[in-house]
């Protein structure tokens, strides 16, 4: 950038590329004898050149980095290299001319140092009050930058201004707030404005909040019984960071434990009781628990499934059976007596003869093959065949 005020040129540049500084004599057709450059009103000159003759470089902080425009016999300009933050300042060209005498120039350098930005998360732990969580930094920049938030949360920032010794300025912003378990992961961005670019940066920063293990146990489901067999448990959490140790209480004999699940191969009695889960990470500890009941077996169980009505049928038509062949066999045994009472299919009674017959079979007439909290209808038939005589 370039500008003229009164008699003075000012320029701007950017630090590590290069500029030049003009100088040219305001009256043509002159020769120069001689120019010299001094910065900041400095003795000792940065380079002096006379015609026909290398450039002098006097000032040891531009060895190397200066080169004379075109060194011609009317030009005394000079390009600076690899520009530092040290040549910015005001700069004094002197030509020294012939038959005229003397023109003296002025220009003001400035530096401009692109700052080196960047934003990252602080690790901060779940708490009731502010802390910081995110931090952003514009370092080593002229001028100073200017540092924004953009989030949804309710928190606040601080600014801080550090001037290095190479006249740069690094400036640096804490985001705080009350950070909640729920804010892991969540982002919140920091938005840099510089003038040496004229342009603005943002940088998100996803948030790292620790909280302690919320647990639960998963797996059993409530209708386990003697004949379950190979089931696994686990111990689910949601933590940060990742739970590091795990402790379970409880367990029946058998119980194969590896860290945060539970294999069972057979069920016993003992598998019944609470069975607690106990994981830890860096921040804390958090418990989890559930109750295991095996359901019983009984006849009810049986008659659950697509063979219910096969196995009731074949229990009755036994049942019939015995019932028939005993009735043949009282009534051949009836021919031989001589006076028969009267008698009905229920009962005969002769000479203290009884027969009486029955049939009680219990079952149940709804079946279902997942019980559970379902109280079903009975169908009930009772058997019992009694032959006695004296």
């Amino acid at each position: 950038m370039t500008c003229v005020i009164g008699e003075r040129l000012f320029l701007t540049a950017i630090a590590g590329t290069e500029i030049l500084l003009p100088c040219w004599p305001t009256i043509r057709n002159m020769t120069m004898a001689q120019v010299s450059w001094t910065k900041d009103d400095q003795k000792k000159p940065v380079v002096v050149y006379k015609p026909k003759r290398w450039p002098s470089v006097q000032n040891e902080n531009y060895s190397g980095r200066i080169e004379m425009g075109n060194q011609s016999l009317m030009d005394g300009s000079i390009q600076i290299k690899a520009l530092k933050m040290q040549d910015e300042g005001n700069y004094t060209c002197d030509l020294t001319l012939f038959p005229q005498g003397k023109e003296t120039k002025a220009i003001h350098l400035t530096i401009l140092a692109i700052p080196t930005n960047a934003a990252s998360s602080i690790t901060a732990k779940a708490g009731l009050s502010d802390v910081p969580v995110a931090l952003c930094t514009s370092a080593f920049g002229t001028p100073a930058a200017e540092i924004n938030w953009i989030s949804s949360f309710l928190g606040n920032h601080t600014m801080n201004h550090v001037v290095n010794g190479n006249n740069t300025v690094t400036v640096s912003s804490e985001y705080k707030m009350t950070p909640r378990p729920s804010d892991n992961g969540k982002t919140l961005t920091c938005r840099i404005t510089h003038s040496a670019t004229n342009s603005t940066g943002e940088y998100p920063v996803q948030l790292s909040i620790f909280y302690p293990p919320k647990v639960t146990i998963t797996g059993y489901d409530g209708t386990w019984n003697v004949n379950t067999r190979n089931v696994t448990v686990t111990c689910t959490t949601d933590a940060n960071p990742e739970p590091t140790n795990y402790t379970w209480r409880g367990l029946p004999e058998g119980a194969e434990v590896k860290n945060s699940w539970v294999f069972i191969r057979e069920m016993s009695p003992l598998t019944n009781g609470n069975w607690i889960c106990e994981a830890a990470n860096a921040v804390g500890t958090g418990v989890g628990q559930v109750e295991v009941v095996l359901r019983t077996n009984d006849f009810s169980d049986l008659t659950h499934g697509p063979n219910t009505v096969i196995i009731i049928t074949i229990v009755v038509g036994v049942l019939v059976l015995v019932l028939i062949l005993l009735l043949i066999r009282l009534k051949r045994r009836s021919r031989d007596i001589d006076a028969v009472p009267e008698c009905t299919t229920a009962q005969i009674q002769d000479n203290e003869r009884i027969i009486y017959a029955s049939l009680d079979l219990n079952v149940l007439a709804a079946a279902s093959v997942h019980r559970q909290n379902v109280q079903a209808e009975e169908l009930t038939v009772y058997a019992d065949i009694k032959y006695h005589q004296k």
